[in-house]
Order: structure tokens, then C-alpha cells, then sequence
């Protein structure tokens, strides 16, 4: 028997922390959001409550993280994935006026592209 439960353990001691992460392209702020133990249930097929991050983040959401640490491993283990927690970490959005970049150009604010001047025009084929 200790022949078979240490590979296994060895397996799950090396195998890491679940992490997925989400961005939506905006500037982080320094507001966070952070639910260290977000109750899901049977393996994640019952998920957490929802996280209501417009009352806390006025400019939307940057970035949305959940993960497994190592404490919601052995939860999930001890129960058999029965009680499967995760933590759960929301990033707001910042403001223009704290952000350092510039908003995208308006459709009518492109530039229009004139013909290329590296190679002569051709003249239509005929086939």
C-alpha cells in the first residue's frame, strides 16, 4: 500500500494550482475585489454565488481571476470534490483620469488609406 499512495501523493504535490484568468483589455485600478472561498459544490458543477462587481467597480471590470490554492485543494480532496471552494479575485477597471493611455479612434476618425505608392498601378486582366 505505501508503494501506491506515495506516487499519488508525489502527483498531487507537483501537479500545481488551477488558475484561469480573464482580462478584458482595460486598465487595472487598484480596487480589488477578493473572495478567497468562493463555495462551489460537486467538482464546480454547482458554481459559486455571482460577485455583484457593479456596485464596487464604477468603470467595469479589468481583469477576473479564479484559482485553486492549495488550502481549497485539500478541501476539495478531504470531501472528495463534494465541497469544491476556489478563490475568486475581481480587478476593477480604472477611470480615464487615472489611466495612462489614449481611448481607440472613432470609426470616423480613421484614416482613410490612399493607393500604395511602393509599385506602379496595373491595369485590369482579361481572361
Amino acid at each position: 500500500m505505501f508503494k501506491r499512495v506515495v506516487p499519488l501523493f508525489l502527483i498531487v504535490l507537483i501537479s500545481g494550482c488551477y488558475h484561469a484568468q480573464i482580462s478584458t483589455g482595460a486598465p487595472p485600478s487598484p480596487q480589488v475585489i477578493d473572495q478567497p472561498w468562493a463555495h462551489s459544490f460537486i467538482g464546480g458543477l454547482v458554481p459559486p454565488n455571482p460577485i455583484d462587481a457593479s456596485t464596487q467597480c464604477a468603470n467595469g471590470v479589468s481583469r477576473v481571476e479564479t484559482r485553486l490554492s492549495f488550502l481549497n485543494l485539500v478541501a476539495n480532496a478531504v470531501t472528495f470534490s463534494i465541497y469544491s471552494p476556489m478563490h475568486l479575485t475581481v480587478v476593477c477597471a480604472a477611470g480615464q483620469e487615472q489611466a495612462l493611455w489614449t481611448p481607440a479612434l472613432e470609426a470616423e476618425d480613421e484614416p482613410k488609406l490612399g493607393p500604395r505608392l511602393d509599385r506602379a498601378p496595373t491595369s485590369p486582366r482579361v481572361f
